[in-house]
């Protein structure tokens, strides 16, 4: 029995410190010095861009004060109006003429190949000496969507998932995992102890 709760133990501390790595990685998608502490980046084509989304229908859904400034990465909650804001964070890219296009994705191809099934706006291309982009959309179906960003010919891909139940993260699944284990791991200590006290054994 002694052997089986340090192996629950074992499993545990795995679990644990597995689930503060996954959690850790997934609020820091960016390596860079500069950007270390800065959540929402997408690095792609020596390019970094913070993107943010805000939906006034889930502020409304949300009905108290933080959820009102509720701005959203790359999982939106609901259809509907959509305000978008991304930020070139490279001094070099503010220079460069840029294209911004909001399109949905066929989800029925092949994963990894990016097949546009319609554009919902096209931004005509142009200079941000702010860095600032800003533009509005409404996503009137649930799906998969991207903001694809062009820069000297090149598309730099943003995808968002709207309106679709958020699955659930790494982390959480560890949580669960390590939950389970310890309920297991009391089942089994009490019923190792009932069992001695009926044969007469000290615990």
């Amino acid at each position: 029995m002694k052997k089986f709760l340090q192996l629950i133990v074992f499993f545990i501390l795995v679990a644990s410190v597995y689930s503060t790595q996954t959690w850790a990685e997934g609020n820091n998608q960016s390596q860079g010095a500069d950007y270390e502490n800065l959540s929402c980046l997408t690095k792609d084509k020596n390019y970094v861009i913070h993107f943010t989304a805000y939906q006034p229908a889930a502020a409304e859904e949300g009905k108290s004060k933080s959820s009102a400034f509720q701005r959203y990465c790359q999982d939106l909650p609901e259809i509907g109006t959509t305000y978008i804001s991304i930020d070139l964070l490279d001094e070099y890219a503010r220079k460069k003429p840029i294209m911004l296009r909001i399109v949905e994705i066929d989800q029925e191809k092949k994963e990894g190949k990016l097949s546009e099934k319609r554009t919902l706006i096209t931004v005509p291309e142009k200079t941000y000496a702010t860095g600032l982009i800003e533009s509005q959309t409404v996503f009137d179906e649930k799906g998969i969507y991207a903001a694809i960003l062009t820069i000297d010919g090149e598309d730099i891909s943003i995808p968002m998932r709207v309106g679709m139940n958020k699955s659930i993260s790494q982390g959480k699944q560890i949580g669960i995992i390590v939950i389970i284990l310890l309920v297991i791991g009391l089942v089994g200590y009490l019923f190792y102890r009932s069992k001695s006290k009926n044969n007469g054994v000290k615990v």
